[in-house]
């Protein structure tokens, strides 16, 4: 909900970069309905560490680089308990994500996919805040699928796959189009 109202922060820079970001996710969370001050403030500074944000809270947006915009919207979607979607053909490796996301405090898998048609209506179902996103799969790739997602529904999706690894091509392709980051299968 708080999503809706203000927009993925990557994709509504402009309407944020003259805020400081420890004032973006304060209000993130005030509208979340953290009405404690203090849990608050602490919600948001831990969230910000968490991300590797924790030096700039007291920077404005503007002066971020487009990796610290993009862990600014993964905080986002850290400001309450996030709701995760698992878009991946193979069936082991959405179990094996599954159990590893589910046994992580304050997160949740909320619905899997086997392809991302399966997923846009799956994303319409549960509203996820954040999409794990395989690059090979039947009826689509996942690259498409970013590129359109990013266009129509942005949100925080990590890229998990074979052919993610560092400098590999479909790596600086998700990046660019605007995955927040990515993890090779083993």
């Amino acid at each position: 909900q708080v999503r809706r109202l203000l927009g993925y922060l990557p994709q509504e820079f402009n309407a944020w970069r003259l805020h400081r970001v420890g004032e973006v996710l304060d209000t993130l969370a005030t509208l979340s309905g953290m009405e404690n001050r203090t849990e608050r403030k602490q919600r948001v500074l831990d969230i910000l560490e968490s991300v590797g944000l924790g030096e700039v809270i007291g920077r404005k947006v503007k002066k971020l680089s487009g990796g610290m915009v993009r862990r600014l919207g993964v905080a986002q979607a850290l400001i309450h308990d996030p709701k995760v979607l698992i878009v991946d053909d193979s069936e082991l490796i959405r179990q094996v994500l599954s159990e590893i996301i589910n046994s992580a405090p304050d997160i949740e898998v909320v619905a899997v996919a086997e392809n991302p048609l399966e997923a846009r209506e799956k994303i319409k179902q549960f509203s996820p805040d954040v999409l794990t996103l395989d690059v090979e799969m039947p009826k689509m790739d996942g690259i498409t699928f970013l590129r359109n997602l990013m266009r129509l529904r942005p949100m925080p999706v990590v890229m998990i796959s074979t052919l993610t690894s560092k400098g590999a091509p479909a790596t600086l392709d998700a990046l660019a189009i605007g995955a927040v980051d990515y993890i090779a299968k083993p």
